[in-house]
C-alpha cells in the first residue's frame, strides 16, 4: 500500500524513497552513491537503437541507471497520473 502511495507522491512532484530507518537527505544521497543507484541524463542519440520504436519517436528526455544500464523515461503512465492529480486538485 505505501509503495503505491509513493508512486503517486512522485507523480505529484515529491521526492519519495522507501527505507526502514529514518535518514536525512545527505545520508540518502550517500547511500544512493554507494549502491550506485544514480540516474543520469543520457542523449537520445546514444540509445536510440535500444528504444522501442514508438518511444524513440514520442519522447526526448531519457535517464539511465549507472549500475544496471536500464533506460528510463516518463511515458504515458506518468502523463495519465499527472492528469489524475490535476483532476483531483480541481475538486
Amino acid at each position: 500500500m505505501l509503495i503505491r502511495l509513493g508512486k503517486w507522491l512522485r507523480a505529484a512532484g515529491y521526492d519519495t524513497w522507501f527505507i526502514s530507518e529514518k535518514v536525512d537527505d545527505i545520508q540518502m544521497f550517500d547511500i544512493a552513491v554507494k549502491k550506485k543507484r544514480m540516474l543520469k541524463r543520457i542523449d537520445k542519440g546514444k540509445i536510440i537503437e535500444d528504444l522501442p520504436e514508438l518511444v524513440g519517436k514520442n519522447y526526448d528526455d531519457f535517464k539511465i541507471c549507472s549500475e544496471r544500464q536500464k533506460i528510463y523515461w516518463q511515458g504515458s503512465h506518468a502523463e495519465d497520473m499527472l492528469a489524475t492529480l490535476k483532476r483531483w486538485n480541481s475538486m
